[in-house]
């Protein structure tokens, strides 16, 4: 069969079919070359025969199938040239020499075909360039050697192909370049600078997906690789999991911390597909790598300090429901933070999934649990230095959470427990989150809630005496202790249940006095717990808006925040309405101020405000095209840019916002244009630093889409009226830039026919007057695009009557 024959089949064949033109395209390659005893001349003739036929593909558009099959017979023409690939009747006729001269043959061959392709990767037309780079892809794996200045510049134009315009061109130039990689770091070196910097910053998740999976995975990429499980795109962060199953063998090659941040990201994630990735590389790898014995697992991550560990145990044991554990009596007289980790995930799982029995098979009775707590804290409080005392510190917070999962219907276990508790608190020198947890524990054993305050009273009692002075050292330390653990009970009470005055004794004996103090870190505490205490008492919360207002105006560092924060979550709890007499301290509107600490220049402050006002918009306490304004440019502004937690917090609230009601959108449309010139002002000053102001319009131009079906009349008339105003502005511009951006908008606005016949004919008129006014030729130009765009929606809205 003639070469000409067979790819001419080969475009409309695929399979088994396929490998019957494989095989015909090799028999004509020996016959015309191997066969010849000038191989090396004859290979090259073969090539240009070849190439004559590749070229009718290279005008063909990406998705073609019969140019597609015809890329595919070439890649496993090229394997089946290679002496390794040879079919086995051959074998046994082969010998080095004639390896040897398959090996010139082949590279004679390629060399031609790169030589020629490497001329199109410049090409004006986008789609040459996206054949001529996949073409390349193909080849340069089936490259032995290459003239060292026919390689720097195959590598140069691939390094500017990857640069290209059009997502596809890049994807195969970074595919070619990686191709490149030799398994040499230092030869490697230049080519994955590239490759690694596209991966990072690419918009094109094609781009970004095809340099992962074929990037070599070394020390210096494996950081790089990782950064992609936070990658926005969905298959991307799956295809992380993939590779990491895929080329490292041993999870130890990760740091514990690298370990912790994939699950973390992982398992968390909210795209099932990708949790399942990485569920499957935990089940079908890493814990196989630790024998299926889930100590020996955690034993390489590290439980304390992550959350990675917890959701990989609570995923495993969802995903393997018959998996039972016997944690016999040494396991629990000998607890190490591992073994502790796995008993309470295990139990907290089965308490969540209320398999009450299935939790209380892998417990001791209730007794036996208080002996464990009793011991352990008694090893914590005899530990001889900080590293033996957090060790068991985090043992003794694991058995409190055990307590959690625990059967209290044993009433002298009970009592047990509760005795133990109170000891611990008023005695025990805890981190906060085993007081937490100890707190939890007791409203869960008190007999209601006033019982639980009788007995959190009581303990205070005995902790610190009010009518002692709180000025000494002691003083202070026992105050503090008091104030976590009401910071703890109001953070477990169900506010919405109880008697205020139950409450008046922890105001006037510890809050105030606490807020009152000249200990800086004794008021921050006490601070933090009159906002808790606010949260149940609307009039207090009235009284004390002035302190927090005052703290967030005159404090130093926290204590600003704090203030802050208190302040918004009060407004947003109680209403605006009931602080309408308040005033800060300086005299300032309460209001006035919250907005104004948007302004804020420390990045904490910022983003509590930005969370707060967000709040406040939402629920339409705060509600006004101004404000609305203020949020939108700080969410473009190019300093909020090293702010992520105020970036994110923007990113989520605006889409929800807007898509909520017509409302939210017709208020944006009234700022549109005022925050365009904003952002354009903005752009000659940060021009380095921030994206550009017709990206933003684009941004803002999705926000007004419609994906909630509102009425078309509500839905359709929000942008050709933005369209209105532009074209009035347009007209009114007398900076030649400004009415460039304007002009370009206006092409990008979505005006749909349902928006009516009139009003769409009352931008053709206003187009139509406004466009020879102007003496910009690029406005003039944007103007006819709108035009003829307006009048195909116009014939489209008349052929749809």
């Amino acid at each position: 069969m003639e070469v000409g024959k067979i790819f001419q089949e080969a475009q409309s064949t695929a399979g088994h079919s396929q490998r019957k033109h494989v095989k015909a395209l090799f028999k004509q390659y020996t016959s015309n070359v191997m066969n010849n005893q000038n191989h090396g001349r004859a290979a090259t003739e073969f090539a240009k025969t070849v190439w004559a036929f590749l070229t009718m593909i290279l005008l063909v558009k990406k998705g073609e199938s019969a140019a597609e099959r015809i890329v595919h017979l070439f890649a496993a023409f090229l394997d089946q040239l290679n002496p390794a690939n040879k079919v086995p009747e051959d074998e046994d006729a082969s010998d080095d020499e004639e390896d040897l001269k398959q090996q010139e043959a082949k590279s004679q061959f390629v060399e031609y075909l790169v030589a020629q392709l490497s001329k199109g990767i410049a090409s004006k037309d986008k789609t040459v360039r996206y054949r001529v780079c996949q073409l390349l892809a193909v080849c340069i794996s089936h490259l032995d050697e290459l003239d060292d200045d026919i390689f720097a510049d195959l590598q140069r134009k691939l390094v500017l192909a990857a640069h290209d315009k059009e997502a596809s061109v890049r994807a195969q130039a970074a595919l070619a370049l990686c191709k490149f990689q030799s398994g040499d770091d230092d030869a490697d070196w230049n080519i994955q600078t590239s490759l690694l910097e596209l991966m990072r910053v690419d918009t094109s998740a094609e781009v970004r997906k095809t340099i992962l999976w074929n990037i070599h995975t070394t020390a210096r990429t494996l950081p790089y690789i990782l950064e992609r499980a936070r990658d926005t795109d969905t298959q991307v962060r799956k295809l992380v999991f993939s590779k990491i199953v895929a080329d490292i063998e041993d999870m130890s090659i990760l740091t514990i911390a690298s370990r912790d941040r994939l699950l973390d990201c992982g398992l968390r994630d909210r795209d099932s597909g990708v949790r399942s990735s990485c569920l499957k590389m935990l089940g079908q790898s890493w814990i196989k790598q630790a024998e299926d014995n889930l100590l020996v697992f955690l034993s390489r991550l590290d439980v304390v300090s992550s959350s990675g560990a917890e959701e990989a145990l609570k995923a495993f044991f969802l995903a393997n429901p018959d998996v039972t554990a016997a944690y016999d009596d040494y396991l629990w007289d000998n607890l190490t933070v591992d073994s502790a980790f796995l008993i309470r995930v295990h139990a907290q799982f089965h308490a969540e999934s209320q398999e009450y029995d299935a939790a209380n098979d892998i417990l001791p009775d209730l007794s036996k649990h208080v002996t464990h707590i009793n011991k352990y804290i008694g090893l914590m409080n005899d530990a001889n230095d900080d590293e033996d005392r957090v060790y068991y510190e985090f043992i003794v917070g694991q058995l409190l959470l055990i307590a959690l999962s625990q059967d209290f219907s044993d009433e002298a276990g009970r009592r047990k427990m509760f005795e133990c508790l109170r000891s611990t608190l008023a005695n025990v020198d805890l981190p906060l989150s085993s007081i937490q947890t100890s707190v939890k524990v007791l409203s869960r054993i008190a007999l209601n809630d006033q019982d639980f305050l009788r007995v959190i009273l009581e303990l205070l009692y005995g902790i610190a005496d009010p009518d002692e002075p709180a000025d000494t050292d002691e003083g202070i330390y026992k105050m503090r202790k008091c104030l976590d653990i009401l910071r703890c009970m109001f953070e477990v009470l169900d506010t919405d249940r109880h008697d205020l005055a139950s409450f008046q004794p922890f105001l006037q004996y510890y809050i105030m006095p606490a807020v009152q103090s000249r200990d800086e870190e004794l008021r921050q505490s006490g601070l933090r717990c009159l906002a808790l205490y606010c949260m149940l008492d609307k009039q207090v919360a009235v009284e004390r808006m002035p302190l927090f207002l005052y703290a967030y105006q005159h404090g130093d560092g926290t204590m600003r925040q704090d203030g802050l924060e208190a302040a918004f979550d009060l407004v947003t709890l109680h209403g605006l309405a009931v602080f309408a007499e308040v005033e800060s301290p300086d005299g300032d509107d309460l209001v006035k101020l919250l907005e104004k600490s948007l302004q804020a220049q420390e990045p904490e402050l910022a983003t509590i405000a930005a969370e707060g006002i967000c709040k406040l918009v939402m629920l339409k306490t705060v509600y006004n095209a101004t404000i609305l304004e203020v949020l939108v440019l700080l969410y473009f502004h190019p300093e909020t840019a090293e702010n992520p937690r105020l970036r994110q917090c923007l990113s989520y609230f605006f889409p929800v916002f807007f898509h909520a009601s017509s409302d939210h959108r017709r208020l944006l449309a009234e700022i549109f244009i005022s925050s365009m010139r904003t952002m354009l002002e903005l752009h000659q000053t940060y021009k380095d630093d921030m994206v550009g102001p017709l990206p933003s319009a684009q941004q803002m131009i999705e926000w007004l889409e419609d994906t909630h079906g509102d009425s078309e009349e509500t839905s359709c008339s929000i942008q050709p009226q933005i369209a209105m105003d532009l074209l009035d502005a347009i007209s009114k511009e007398e900076a030649p830039g400004t009415a460039r951006l304007f002009a370009n908008v206006l092409n990008k606005l979505v005006i749909r026919p349902c928006a009516g016949t009139e009003l769409i004919n009352d931008l053709i008129q206003v187009s139509n007057q406004v466009q020879p006014m102007m003496t910009d030729t690029l406005v003039k130009n944007a103007l006819k695009r709108f035009q003829s765009l307006l009048g195909s929606i116009g014939f489209e809205g008349h052929n749809d009557l």
